[in-house]
């Protein structure tokens, strides 16, 4: 009977070497399939940080010229500002007219404007579709869709430039 007993103790004791000596072998294969794995994890992280900073760069260089370009927009509207400011106090003297009803109904009108010859709107002044009054109004609502428009442009930017650094950085970056 005790020769059972050791035959079966030295069988488990031959199991338990040999399922050490596989998990042993299987460990030392992961670690060799594992180096691999995180060069090329880190080639990849190394890439997309580089891809972040080219993305960073192009999108500052684009905002750079986007925001040189609405400043140079901004005077020129300031400057048609001033100068309709100027033309619609010369309107309302010419033609004797206090502001007009804003609950009147707006009539389709050519504006009196014939044609643009370099770069100048030429105008009809014996047209009766010309009111100076309503034509400045006009160019006040387009200086004021100017200004609103410029405004979304430097909301833009920002979200931009903030989502650039978070590329960059390397941060991971929500979806919504």
């Amino acid at each position: 009977m005790i020769w059972i007993i050791v035959v079966v103790l030295v069988c488990e004791v031959v199991v338990l070497l040999k399922l050490l000596m596989s998990y042993r072998q299987r460990a030392h294969r992961m670690f060799l399939v594992q180096d691999p794995l995180n060069q090329r994890i880190k080639k990849h992280k190394d890439k997309l940080q580089e891809l972040g900073q080219q993305v960073r760069k192009s999108t500052d260089d684009g905002i750079s010229k986007l925001e040189s370009k609405i400043a140079e927009q901004t005077i020129r509207c300031g400057f048609a500002g001033n100068t309709a400011a100027e033309l619609d106090a010369e309107a309302h003297e010419a033609q004797g007219v206090e502001e007009p009803d804003p609950s009147a109904e707006e009539e389709e009108m050519g504006d009196g404007i014939v044609g643009k010859v370099g770069g100048l709107y030429t105008v009809d002044l014996d047209s009766d579709r010309m009111h100076p009054v309503e034509m400045i109004q006009s160019i006040r609502h387009k200086l004021e869709d100017a200004h609103e428009y410029m405004g979304g442009i430097r909301r833009d930017i920002e979200i931009v430039q903030h989502t650039a650094s978070r590329l960059s950085s390397g941060e991971k970056i929500e979806t919504r």
